[in-house]
């Protein structure tokens, strides 16, 4: 009988220390180790609209998602040496972005033209490039 009633207590003992753990890992604020924006999203963070997209932690830190480098096959660097052989020349401004869609990349250039902004679009598939002025409003 001394047994039995010593063994009850054990039972009742781990099943409240099984229900106790049960609620503290269900519970438990988590915590991530956040080093860039994958980890950031991994975690469960917020991501904003933009782009390129970027990703905020609850203290405020912000993450950016890295762009690839490579449009359809094409290295950045490739795509500047083909826009420097033809008529954008190499005076680029840091800006630049793949269009997936048209498969080229799209490069801003410093040069001036009132109302525009021009951009060198380079076609992976062709490897031309070509100015585009990208002006707005009524020329002169």
């Amino acid at each position: 009988m001394v047994e039995l009633i010593g063994m009850k207590k054990i039972v009742i003992f781990a099943g409240a220390l099984v229900l106790l753990l049960v609620l503290y890992f269900t519970t438990a604020k988590r915590y991530y180790l956040v080093e860039n924006f994958n980890d950031c999203v991994e975690a469960g963070n917020p991501v904003m609209e933009s782009f390129p997209r970027q990703c905020m932690t609850p203290d405020g830190k912000t993450y950016v998602e890295e762009l690839p480098e490579t449009c359809a096959g094409m290295s950045l660097s490739e795509a500047k040496e083909i826009a420097a052989a033809n008529e954008c020349g190499d005076d680029f401004k840091e800006e630049y972005f793949c269009n997936d869609h048209t498969m080229t990349w799209w490069i801003d250039l410093n040069l001036k033209k009132e109302g525009c902004n021009p951009a060198c679009v380079i076609d992976t598939q062709t490897k031309t490039a070509e100015i585009n002025w990208r002006c707005t409003g009524l020329l002169p």
